[in-house]
């Protein structure tokens, strides 16, 4: 019994330890991350500060999605 629970022990460690450093991608998905709120930055900044047309596309977006909520 006791061989048997140091095994599975040894087992699940070393499942653990593997997981713990398999990290590929995970740059990958914080670079994405970091540039789509970036994107997402300069385009509400553009859309605040000239009158651009993005401006009234997200008005229009925003009014139909209050419309259709029934605010």
């Amino acid at each position: 019994m006791t061989q048997l629970y140091v095994t599975l022990r040894i087992l699940l460690l070393e499942a653990t330890a593997r997981a713990r450093r398999d990290e590929r991608g995970q740059s990958t998905l914080e670079y994405l991350g970091m540039v789509g709120v970036a994107v997402l930055l300069v385009l509400a900044v553009m859309a605040v500060v000239g009158d651009l047309p993005f401006g009234k596309f997200f008005n229009d977006a925003i009014t139909k999605i209050k419309a259709g909520a029934g605010m």
